[in-house]
């Protein structure tokens, strides 16, 4: 998936962050909220929301102390008691990741 996105790196940790939507990622958007910030800080996955809340996408995050990013994920269209597949910001989060 081709985006044009701006890469910013700032602070103490290695971070690396991009701004992700729904309208970029169309169908495959697997979050309630329509936009954030996808940021990568020593390998952990981190989704910022609009309201500034921040959840864990992989688990370097959950390890990380972040929150689980369960509450804002959509219910999987073919079994609604699971959420949707968060393949698609694990990959492009872990790009943000230094190799």
């Amino acid at each position: 998936m081709a985006m044009s996105l701006l890469l910013l790196a700032t602070g103490c940790a290695e971070e690396t962050s991009i701004t992700v939507n729904q309208q970029t990622y169309g169908k495959t958007w697997p979050l309630t909220v329509t936009n954030g910030i996808l940021s990568c800080v020593d390998q952990a996955v981190i989704f910022t929301a609009p309201d500034g809340n921040q959840y864990a996408v992989n688990g370097f995050a959950i390890t990380a102390g972040y929150p689980s990013i369960d509450p804002i994920t959509l219910p999987d269209p073919v079994n609604p008691r699971s959420k949707r597949y968060l393949g698609v910001l694990i990959d492009d989060g872990k790009r943000l990741c230094p190799q």
